[in-house]
């Protein structure tokens, strides 16, 4: 399986170019030709629009509102047409634990975000996988302090929160689970937080070599973007991943480098 896993920095006022960055990386993703690909911060109705117009004809694009063209947490899940099958409609579960909405100049608030649940199977084996996709709190305020980099707001509850709604929308299901998205967290937070034991990050080996997913940030602290697997047989999975990369931020993409993982299910 070949998986994109990418926050597409897509929100409501941003205005730097989106629909050039969008059909940008819809062109990438399509080169990739990638089995299933999740999307973060796709977050109004006219990008929804370009990715369905794009990537339509190769992926069925699916966001947990059946065909409306809104958006839900800003999360959409495609599915390569001749690769993979939707088992079902897709279902969005919303966040209860979130920053205040009255800090509307940080986005979270309003941004409903969640977790967006796809089972699909694997056309040519028939093996079914369950594909969770999530957007975590963002951390907002960074400054140094003893050569560390902090956040003046980290919002290490309210993510702790949302990764225990995470883990409850997970144990709805028994097949091999695969979790990816932007969790605006770095390794380093993962004790705090309590990372689930039985998640298998496939994107360790490339993180572990210093490389960087959030381009605004250098070093430790720019690596917030994650895919996990978890096996019901606890079977470890073998998995490779590499870079979309960007020159610049937005540049010609997204805040974000896009993450391709090559996985054996």
């Amino acid at each position: 399986m070949k998986l994109i896993c990418w926050n597409l920095h897509a929100v409501p006022l941003i205005g730097v170019r989106v629909a050039q960055r969008l059909t940008a990386a819809a062109a990438a993703i399509d080169r990739e030709a990638a089995d299933v690909v999740l999307l973060q911060e796709i977050g109004t109705a006219d990008a929804v629009h370009i990715l369905q117009q794009m990537l339509g004809p190769n992926y069925a694009v699916m966001n947990g509102e059946n065909g409306s063209g809104r958006h839900c947490g800003g999360l959409l899940t495609l599915l390569r047409r001749d690769t993979w099958q939707a088992a079902g409609q897709a279902a969005f579960t919303r966040f209860t634990v979130s920053a205040p909405a009255w800090k509307f100049w940080q986005g979270d608030g309003l941004f409903k975000k969640g977790v967006l649940a796809v089972t699909a199977n694997d056309v040519a084996r028939g093996r079914r996988v369950v594909f969770l996709n999530t957007h975590l709190q963002s951390q907002y305020g960074y400054f140094h302090a003893d050569g560390v980099l902090r956040a003046r707001q980290a919002y290490v509850p309210e993510r702790i929160g949302q990764l225990r709604e995470l883990e409850a929308v997970a144990r709805r299901y028994r097949d091999l689970l695969v979790v990816g998205g932007d969790f605006n967290t770095t390794a380093d937070e993962w004790p705090a937080l309590g990372l689930p034991e039985a998640w298998q990050e496939l994107t360790a080996t490339l993180r572990l070599t210093g490389a960087m997913t959030y381009i605004e940030r250098t070093g430790p602290h720019s690596w917030y973007d994650y895919v996990f697997a978890q096996s019901p047989g606890s079977e470890h999975i073998e998995a490779t991943a590499h870079l979309i990369e960007n020159t610049g931020v937005d540049v010609p993409f997204s805040d974000h480098h896009g993450l391709i993982i090559n996985a054996i299910l």
